[in-house]
């Protein structure tokens, strides 16, 4: 099937990204292949989030955007009724950190104003 018969027999729809790489995995990975993956937020991404990513595709590279110690994957168990909540409630882009990626942060914000920059930078 290519492209174009693709989008006129499948109408947009709004659900998540997952569910549209789940249900159509063979045809968007046989056809879909990126340069670069680049990942933003990632700090709030969990592990089982990005592991379909990693495993379906064969990038020359990944960039994950994000902060590691600021907000986190979301976890609805808790550490009594979920043996690996803390793993479950760290990403893995902060595993990765804490491990030796490679880390930039940038200094300068943008997209507020100088004063409320200054203070969060």
């Amino acid at each position: 099937m290519s492209v174009d018969d693709y989008q006129a027999r499948y109408q947009p729809c709004s659900v998540s990204t997952d569910k549209i790489l789940l249900q159509f995995q063979p045809f968007v990975t046989g056809i879909f292949r990126p340069g670069l993956i680049v990942i933003d937020e990632a700090a709030r991404a969990s592990g089982a989030d990005l592991w379909p990513v990693f495993a379906n595709y064969d990038p020359c590279g990944y960039l994950m955007i994000g902060d590691p110690f600021q907000l986190h994957p979301v976890v609805e168990s808790t550490p009594q009724n979920n043996p690996i909540h803390a793993v479950s409630a760290t990403s893995l882009f902060r595993h990765l950190h804490m491990n030796g990626m490679l880390l930039c942060m940038l200094d300068v914000q943008y997209c507020m104003a100088s004063m409320l920059g200054d203070l969060v930078s």
